[in-house]
């Protein structure tokens, strides 16, 4: 398993909350509906994508768009730097977000 120091630029960071004050923004993917995606969730990408050695199919978002998402993503399969690619919505296959969690 690749370790998460050997990478550079855009690391995915598993413990970031969505930012506050930021509108969920709505994409209708065909299998899952109307799904709502905000800033540092993490999406199931379809197959199309190759996997990302730490976290497999799923990629942080680090921007939503009308018409794409920008997720960090590895600049190429020989590559050790994470960058910002866009991608069409109609790739997610699942769609989660960091709860935060509350104590009592």
């Amino acid at each position: 398993m690749a370790d998460s120091q050997d990478y550079t630029g855009l690391l995915p960071d598993s413990e970031l909350d969505p930012p506050i004050g930021v509108d969920e923004v709505f994409y209708i993917v065909s299998d899952l509906g109307s799904v709502g995606v905000l800033p540092n969730d993490w999406l199931d990408l379809n197959e199309t994508i190759p996997l990302d050695p730490l976290w497999g199919s799923s990629f942080q978002v680090i921007q939503c768009f009308e018409n794409y998402i920008t997720v960090k993503m590895l600049a190429s399969a020989d590559s050790n730097e994470y960058i910002e690619v866009a991608v069409s919505p109609e790739l997610i296959l699942n769609n989660y977000r960091r709860v935060q969690k509350v104590y009592a």
